[in-house]
């Protein structure tokens, strides 16, 4: 798997978990 991949998979990731966190909140 290239690394853009990889880094593209934790960028929605993150976002997903800062968004489910600032609905829960």
């Amino acid at each position: 798997m290239p690394i853009s991949a990889s880094r593209y998979l934790l960028d929605i990731f993150f976002l997903l978990c800062a968004h489910a966190d600032h609905s829960s909140n």
